[in-house]
């Protein structure tokens, strides 16, 4: 599959960057990843699937998600949303984020499909309220939505890490995807 990774923006001495985790490189090894920069317009052709990974938030890299975003969705392709990306896309929606403690640099339980695997977390915002079109597939044990699939479309926010993980966890459903 040919995946599409928005990226970091960064400003080191003045100069822009873009970056990506090189964590990405193993999680999806079996894949062809396209960077999508954050100055110019991207050529989407060819690309099946859309990946917003973690990160912080910038005026260019909020403006080339949304369009991608958009875009995906008028072409009816798959969506993932990694920690800043599971937030832009409940925000795109219509759903609030807020803030949560204890999630930053460590690793805390969730309950996903029936089971209560360990994630590495790094975040400290929150999904406060779940946009209509999204349903939980996944809550921490306060009950702290964490991950979510769009009720019609192949569409994913995860707000773990899976990149990050020796045993990357995901919703089955995900992991069928990314193993065609």
């Amino acid at each position: 599959m040919k995946i599409a990774l928005t990226q970091r923006e960064f400003n080191i001495r003045g100069w822009q960057y873009d970056c990506t985790s090189q964590d990405w490189y193993t999680f999806l090894a079996d894949h062809t990843l396209s960077f999508v920069p954050n100055v110019k317009q991207f050529d989407y052709t060819g690309i099946d699937c859309l990946l917003i990974p973690g990160g912080e938030h910038t005026i260019n890299r909020d403006r080339v998600e949304k369009n991608a975003i958009h875009l995906f969705i008028e072409q009816d392709k798959p969506i993932i949303g990694i920690c800043h990306g599971s937030f832009v896309l409940n925000k795109y929606f219509g759903g609030v984020i807020g803030s949560v403690d204890g999630h930053r640099g460590t690793n805390h339980k969730i309950k996903l499909e029936g089971a209560e695997p360990l994630v590495a977390s790094w975040h400290s915002a929150s999904i406060e309220q779940l946009a209509d079109c999204l349903e939980p597939i996944a809550w921490d044990m306060d009950g702290n939505v964490e991950g979510f699939k769009h009720k019609t479309k192949n569409i994913w926010g995860l707000v773990w890490h899976p990149e990050r993980m020796t045993n990357p966890v995901l919703p089955k459903d995900l992991e069928a995807l990314l193993n065609e």
